[in-house]
């Protein structure tokens, strides 16, 4: 099976290289209550084990459980990796606004730097990041 060769966020890619009739072919399948459930739960672990969010397993499993077993390659071009990416932008955003506030009201980069546990350079860092 597929699934058994995704053992990393970046091997989920592989689920993408399956034949082209390979989910018309399961749609066709009837699939028992039963196997769908396992799938479910395999589904479940391989995600947990390459950190996918719990949203993202949560609506995957869902589908299946709808449509079948041919909504796996759904995350064919799913990218935990970029996912984080994503994230990590976000916040670094945030913290930026918050930074600039502190600032703007009189705060130095020592005091900002005390306020959120973290060095000064680490803030200067996030300064420095394009907006």
């Amino acid at each position: 099976m597929m699934i058994d060769k995704v053992r990393t966020a970046e091997e989920l890619s592989e689920l993408g290289k399956l034949p082209k009739d390979y989910a018309e072919r399961l749609r066709n399948m009837n699939v028992p209550a039963h196997l769908k459930e396992l799938l479910v739960k395999v589904a479940t672990v391989l995600l947990h084990k390459i950190d996918v969010p719990q949203d993202d397993i949560d609506t995957f499993v869902g589908k299946i459980d709808e449509r079948g077993v041919s909504e796996m390659t759904l995350l064919e071009n799913y990218s935990v990796r970029e996912t984080r990416r994503q994230a990590r932008v976000e916040v670094e955003a945030e913290l930026r606004v918050v930074i600039n506030a502190l600032l703007n009201k009189g705060s130095t980069v020592a005091e900002v730097a005390s306020i959120m546990n973290k060095p000064e350079n680490d803030i200067l860092e996030i300064l420095q990041e394009p907006a």
